[in-house]
């Protein structure tokens, strides 16, 4: 029992340090899953079974699928252009790299620089469309939509995040499962 102990308590720190590096852009959901697989590998014993892994990855790909939906939803809702939803969508990834840069508060400068980058992304390719053809009259309701959907997308990441850290953390502690 000392053994599954020790297992959920390093599973547990390596979640929660999965988290951490969720909500700051990283991919902290497929490194935790790399880490069950690591020790499912290594570890002598049935610790996570091949159904435990692969829930752990079905909740790695629903994050991502979630992240990317609800990034691009935040735009949509407030009448933006496909090209709007492209342009928040990379500038959220630009802006939470150069936000974790320009603010070395952790967390917190990747979270700004993404809602700021997602804004900027969809606003400038809102822009080269004609006047004419906007869907939506208030480039600020598109920059506040492209923003809110960027942090909501990091939210549901990071939840998926908790998810798998309480699979893998149960699973360890009743080997087999």
């Amino acid at each position: 029992m000392l053994i599954e102990i020790s297992i959920a308590f390093g599973m547990l720190v390596l979640g929660l340090l999965g988290v951490v590096i969720t909500l700051i852009g990283l991919p902290g959901t497929w490194l935790y899953l790399a880490c069950a697989l690591t020790v499912h590998w290594l570890v002598p014993g049935d610790y996570f079974s091949w159904w435990t892994l692969g829930a752990g990855a079905v909740l790695c790909i629903l994050a991502e699928v979630g992240e990317g939906v609800s990034g691009a939803m935040g735009a949509a809702k407030a009448g933006a252009s496909k090209r709007a939803l492209v342009g928040a969508a990379a500038g959220g990834l630009v802006g939470a790299i150069v936000g974790t840069i320009l603010i070395p508060i952790p967390i917190l400068g990747t979270l700004v620089g993404g809602a700021i980058g997602a804004s900027v992304g969809a606003v400038t390719l809102e822009l080269t469309k004609p006047k004419l053809l906007r869907k939506s009259e208030s480039l600020r309701t598109i920059a506040t939509g492209a923003a809110l959907g960027r942090l909501l997308s990091t939210v549901i990441k990071a939840l998926f995040a908790i998810g798998m850290v309480v699979l893998f953390t149960v699973a360890a502690l009743v080997p087999g499962v």
